[in-house]
């Protein structure tokens, strides 16, 4: 697929960073009159609305706007995450599984229009697609990371690994990261955090015994016990769970940015790893990169019902077999499946071309995901306005459960068995997992 380039840029005054220059020379070298206005605040859209839009398809209109435009800025603190800027704990629909990890927020949104897409309700009131462009100021990401690896790992020490973390022990870790945030200065990518939590132990030691938070209490119980020094846990982080992990890579670079950091032997130690999932098949950093083994590709192979602006399904199979020959590991996702007629023969034709592709040898293909289409009920209300057709789909086949409305349980069940049925019979052996069920 090309690349995409916005056609209108909002921009935050006096930005002066390496990563805003960059994104700026690149869109001007692709068309030096796209036009850039500065605006006041996160929520100014760098456009104006055409008056003469009927009511009824206003929405619809700002939405197609806003895909095809961007807006640079900081990105602040953040008080419920421990005043970190751009990690935080991820935890998923409440009964629903979700891994030890953390998300990674160096954008918001994505140039791609995908009318399910669930980021429409987590950015309701600023949909802009955006790029943080203080994500590569120096010292300030590798810092969170150190202190978000710190806190998860203090945590199941003194708490012990559950199944799923939950809201509960989200909240939990996000205290320990700001506890940790107020204790230590500045961190580098030579240390590992065993150095950083013996350079800083009296000062975190002190942070503790002065603050009021019962939900530290076993922290503070576990403080000489703690050992960093041989670590088996190991937790994601996800880049991609706030935008596309590489639809704008092409102006950021974020990808290689990223896997300098992940790919350094004291983070792999300190048990974190990286996810970058994607839509796209803007792969072109990954294929020049030095070295892959502490990052995963998760690829999203979709049918194209209700999609636009992303690659389709032989673009982006033809790029994974390209990162699979360089040693790549790849998840595939076949997320979110529509409910289409004979949905199990529809989607076996795309596991059957996945099949004829790609190489599910375990040392370079991880997991196969499903996924049925869910909706979050902000993102139902938004699909009301913005695509009517898709909305009407909602209204003939889905029922709210486990806080997202989803299709009947009994069809899903029917559904992925088949599915799971067909993978298995043309990908033996693969690992088969079922996205927020």
């Amino acid at each position: 697929m090309e690349k995409t380039y916005p056609d209108i840029v909002g921009q935050i005054p006096k930005l002066n960073s390496q990563l805003y220059h960059r994104v700026i020379d690149r869109i001007k070298a692709h068309d030096p009159n796209t036009p850039i206005k500065l605006i006041k605040s996160i929520h100014e859209i760098p456009f104006s609305m055409p008056k003469n839009i009927p009511a009824t398809d206003r929405d619809k209109v700002f939405w197609e706007k806003v895909k095809h435009s961007l807006t640079l800025r900081e990105k602040e603190q953040n008080h419920c995450y421990g005043d970190m800027r751009f990690v935080h704990v991820f935890v998923a629909v409440e009964g629903v599984v979700e891994s030890y990890q953390f998300v990674i927020g160096g954008e918001n949104e994505c140039p791609f229009m995908c009318n399910m897409c669930y980021l429409q309700g987590t950015f309701k009131s600023s949909p802009v697609p955006t790029i943080f462009t203080n994500f590569h100021d120096d010292g300030l990401l590798i810092r969170e990371i150190k202190l978000a690896l710190l806190a998860m790992h203090m945590h199941v020490q003194a708490e012990g690994k559950g199944d799923y973390i939950g809201r509960k022990n989200q909240d939990t870790v996000h205290r320990i990261m700001g506890l940790l945030n107020e204790a230590i200065g500045s961190v580098n990518d030579t240390q590992s955090i065993h150095d950083i939590f013996t350079a800083n132990k009296k000062a975190i030691d002190d942070q503790l015994t002065s603050s009021p938070i019962d939900k530290l209490q076993p922290i503070r119980d576990n403080i000489d016990k703690f050992n960093f020094q041989s670590l088996t846990d190991q937790f994601q982080f996800n880049c991609s769970e706030l935008n596309d992990g590489l639809a704008n890579d092409h102006l950021t670079d974020n990808s290689k940015f990223l896997m300098d950091i992940f790919e350094n032997p004291v983070m792999v130690k300190d048990g974190g790893w990286l996810q970058i999932r994607t839509k796209s098949d803007n792969f072109d950093n990954l294929l020049q990169a030095r070295s892959n083994s502490n990052l995963k590709v998760s690829l999203s192979i979709l049918a194209p019902a209700f999609i636009e602006r992303t690659a389709n399904i032989d673009e982006k199979l033809e790029g994974a077999v390209k990162l699979q020959k360089l040693g790549y590991k790849l998840s595939i996702n076949v997320d979110p499946i529509f409910l289409h007629g004979d949905t199990v023969k529809v989607y076996s034709k795309i596991l059957d071309k996945i099949a004829s592709n790609i190489s599910t040898d375990p040392a370079i293909f991880d997991h196969l995901t499903l996924g049925m289409l869910r909706f979050g009920k902000n993102t139902r209300d938004i699909v009301e306005k913005r695509n009517p057709k898709l909305f009407g789909h909602y209204q003939k086949n889905m029922v709210k459960e486990d806080e997202k409305y989803r299709y009947d349980r009994d069809k899903r069940i029917k559904i992925y068995k088949g599915l799971i049925d067909h993978a298995r019979k043309v990908m033996p052996g693969i690992n088969i997992q079922l996205s927020t069920e």
